[in-house]
Parts: C-alpha cells; structure tokens; sequence
C-alpha cells in the first residue's frame, strides 16, 4: 500500500514542485525499478535464510531436488521472522521522502 502511494505521488509533486517537463518527471520512476530489483534480490535472500533458519530450529530438512514437506512446516513464522527489519526501513523511507519533498531542497532543476 504504502509503495502505491508513494509511486503515483513523484511525478505530480515533481512538475509542480520543482518546476519538472514531462520527460524529467519521467525519469523519476527510474529509481522505483532500481529499488525494486535490488529489493526483490535481498529480500528473496533474507527469507531464504530465515527458512534455513526455522528448519533448524524444527530439525526439519530441506531438499531442494525433491521438495520439503511443507504441510509440516511453519512457514508464517519464516514470513514474521525478517517482517520488522523491512517495516522499519520503510517507515524512515517514507518519513524522509516526505521530509525532503516539503523542505523543497532544490527550487528548480533546470
């Protein structure tokens, strides 16, 4: 919810703002893709290892060729383990965007 917000809000904000053209608002959406496929990489990371994790802990295998039986593991608890670190960092993400668009730290980019 929170990434929808912020990614229809740049491009207006911007024009109006700072005085952006169409193009360069544009070029605003860049880094979303940026930080998408870096999230999506450390992200896909930071579960893996939370699963490796909790099947310890449970003394449960895992194997990749033929699959772990899932109906016997805690999955929500390998979804809860990482959830605060990213609530956290997107909470200060989104207090200093708001910060910076209303400081307007550049009048105008051209």
């Amino acid at each position: 919810m929170v990434y929808t917000c912020i990614h229809t809000s740049p491009s207006t904000i911007f024009i109006k703002t700072y005085y952006c053209d169409q193009f360069q608002a544009g070029l605003i959406y860049l880094p979303f893709g940026i930080g998408a496929i870096i999230s999506t990489i450390l992200s896909g990371r930071c579960i893996d290892q939370d699963y490796r994790v909790v099947a310890k802990a449970h003394k449960l295998t895992i194997n990749k060729v033929s699959g772990d039986e899932i109906l016997q593991f805690p999955i929500e608890e390998v979804r809860m383990r990482s959830i605060f670190v990213s609530t956290v960092c997107t909470t200060g993400a989104v207090l200093i965007y708001g910060w910076l668009v209303e400081q307007r730290l550049v009048s105008n980019l051209r």
